[in-house]
């Protein structure tokens, strides 16, 4: 069984940010970040994970292991399309608590956070995509993460390759069309967000008026739709509404979640699925939207490295943070409020 969620955030910094999780159960998740510019201009976009505990970080397979005690969890970075995504391990300091009574921790409580950094230049609406892919090691063993297109990646696997991606990257993809909000393929399975239609290699799988969730397993011989409308459904493999009724090109389905079955022989539709799947590839970018090397003046740091850090007494949580001249010296101060009502002056000394 799949599952699928998606959240927002409207306008922070100039752009919209859109999280898809993907969860293939047992297997791994699949996060794909979405960056739409609300404006041109030079974007410096980071995407942070943050983990507890002893961490491997392998460069050449872009893959960072987080250890705690005998189990693994693997986070493995897409490569970028638009643009080069760097990769840096940084362990950050916790200001917020401790982590030091935690018994896996590892060798430090401090947090290994791995940044995931593109700088480039987009035009309004453009947009960018970070993918990456997470599990436990023993479930996706020899699991990894390649791009074929901007918002499109492939999962290659020793028990076959899936696609997986959203809009555009599934908008005119080789023998693949379909306006799905994310789509996720496999020999024998497709998982379809919010679409109306999918064609695969110029051939209809199906197509309604108002979008649907669809979940299709050839190997059991069914049809999951939940809509959240009602709907008429276009499926020319033939829909069944139960086993060892008759089958139907058309369906109505009414809001909420319907079941159908599909005929015997569905060879047609796996061979479409399986042919899209293992013919996908992706052309290389060239990084079109990459900008050049940070002009002098730059801080050296790069934005997103802590340049300096400091502990508050005790256990403190800081809640807001100001800045002001305190002393009239014609620099500002940092003022810091906790939870625990106590505010902190910091400045140079």
């Amino acid at each position: 069984s799949v599952a699928y969620s998606s959240t927002t955030v409207s306008d922070y910094a100039g752009a919209d940010w859109i999280r898809h999780i993907f969860w293939d159960k047992e297997r791994y998740f699949l996060v794909a970040d979405q960056v739409r510019a609300r404006q041109a201009g030079d974007y410096d976009l980071i995407c942070l994970w943050r983990g507890v505990g002893d961490v491997e970080v392998d460069e050449a397979s872009r893959r960072m292991a987080i250890v705690q005690g005998n189990r693994r969890f693997r986070i493995e970075a897409a490569a970028g399309y638009a643009a080069e995504v760097d990769l840096k391990l940084i362990h950050e300091p916790m200001i917020w608590g401790s982590w030091d009574d935690y018994p896996y921790h590892g060798e430090s409580s401090d947090l290994k956070v791995l940044r995931e950094r593109m700088r480039l230049r987009l035009d309004a609406g453009e947009e960018v995509f970070f993918f990456n892919l997470l599990g436990t090691e023993g479930k996706m063993p020899s699991l990894s993460v390649s791009r074929l297109s901007e918002g499109l990646v492939a999962l290659e696997a020793e028990g076959g390759r899936r696609l997986a991606g959203t809009r555009p990257g599934l908008e005119g993809g080789e023998g693949l069309t379909t306006d799905a909000a994310f789509a996720h393929l496999e020999a024998g399975r497709l998982s379809l967000i919010q679409a109306t239609h999918l064609r695969l290699g110029g051939r209809q799988v199906f197509e309604c008026e108002k979008p649907v969730d669809l979940a299709v397993d050839l190997g059991l011989s069914t049809v999951i739709v939940s809509a959240d409308e009602a709907t008429r459904l276009v499926f020319p493999s033939g829909l069944i509404d139960a086993p060892g009724g008759d089958a139907a090109t058309e369906a109505e389905c009414p809001r909420g979640k319907r079941k159908f079955y599909l005929p015997e022989d569905v060879s047609a539709l796996r061979d479409g699925v399986g042919r899209v799947v293992d013919g996908a590839a992706g052309a290389p970018s060239g990084f079109p939207r990459q900008l050049p090397s940070p002009p002098a003046g730059y801080p050296a740091a790069g934005l997103g490295t802590p340049v300096w850090s400091v502990q508050l007494p005790g256990k403190a949580r800081p809640r807001s943070v100001a800045a002001a001249d305190v002393d009239g010296d014609g620099t500002d101060e940092l003022l810091v409020g906790t939870e625990e009502g106590e505010v902190y002056c910091l400045g140079k000394g």
